[in-house]
C-alpha cells in the first residue's frame, strides 16, 4: 500500500537557503527533497543539464509529471522505515509529509499548485538586491525581478506563509507547525546544530543550468 502523505513546498529567490531548509525539514516524520526534479523524470537521477540543454521543455514536462510519482515513493519508503522500527501498525496510522524547499518552485507554481492544491507553501522573502549582489555574472537582474514577480503571485494565490530572509531561524517553529500542523515535532538542540551550516548549491552548477537554458532560447 502506498498510502496517504501531505505534500508541501518551500520557496524564495536563489541563495535563500531553500537547501538548508530542505534538510531541516527533512526530519521525524517528514522528508523534504531539493532540487526533486532531477529525480523525478522518468529515468530517475539523470544528467539534468545536459538534458536541460537538448529539450528543457521536455524535460519539465517530464520532471512535473514524474514529481507525485515520486512524492508517493518516498511516503512508501517512509512508511516502510517506520514499520520496521515501531510495528506494521504504523504504515496505515501515522500520517507522513514530503515536500521541496528550491527556487526552482517559483518559475512552475501555478503547475504545482494545481498538481498539488492542498499543500501548504512557504515563501522566504529576501530582498531583491541582495539576491542580484550575490548572483551577479550568473543570472541577470531582469531575470531574477520576473522570478521575484512570480513569488508574489503565488504568496497571493496559495496563502503562503511568508518569512523574511533574516528572520529564517527565529521562524523555525512557525515554519514547521505551517507545514505539519500539531505534527510537527519542535527539538532545538536540532536548531541549534544546524544553525551553524552553511549549505549552499555551488554557484558554477546554477550558472551552467542558466547557459543551457539561453543556449535553447537562442537556437
Amino acid at each position: 500500500m502506498r498510502g496517504t502523505y501531505q505534500p508541501f513546498f518551500v520557496t524564495g529567490l536563489l541563495r535563500s537557503r531553500t537547501g538548508w531548509l530542505a534538510n531541516w525539514l527533512t526530519y521525524e516524520r517528514s522528508f523534504c527533497w531539493h532540487d526533486a526534479f532531477r529525480w523525478s523524470t522518468q529515468d530517475g537521477l539523470v544528467d539534468s543539464l545536459g538534458l536541460m540543454s537538448q529539450d528543457p521543455e521536455r524535460w519539465l514536462d517530464d520532471a512535473l509529471e514524474g514529481l507525485p510519482r515520486l512524492f508517493r515513493d518516498t511516503a512508501y519508503r517512509m512508511r516502510l522505515r517506520e514499520g520496521r522500527l515501531h510495528g506494521a501498525g504504523v504504515l496505515i496510522g501515522r500520517q507522513v509529509y514530503v515536500g521541496m524547499s528550491d527556487s526552482s518552485c517559483a518559475s512552475v507554481w501555478d503547475c504545482l499548485a494545481e498538481m498539488f492544491p492542498d499543500a501548504p507553501w512557504v515563501i522566504i522573502q529576501r530582498p531583491i538586491e541582495e539576491v542580484i549582489e550575490s548572483c551577479e555574472g550568473v543570472v541577470s537582474a531582469e531575470w531574477l525581478r520576473q522570478q521575484q514577480q512570480m513569488l508574489e503571485d503565488c504568496a497571493y494565490d496559495t496563502r503562503a506563509l511568508v518569512v523574511p530572509f533574516d528572520e529564517i531561524d527565529a521562524s523555525l517553529h512557525e515554519i514547521g507547525y505551517h507545514v505539519m500542523g500539531d505534527d510537527f515535532i519542535a527539538n532545538t538542540h536540532r536548531d541549534k546544530q544546524l544553525k551553524t551550516w552553511n549549505i549552499q548549491i555551488p554557484m558554477a552548477h546554477i550558472q551552467e543550468a542558466m547557459r543551457s537554458a539561453h543556449r535553447e532560447e537562442s537556437e
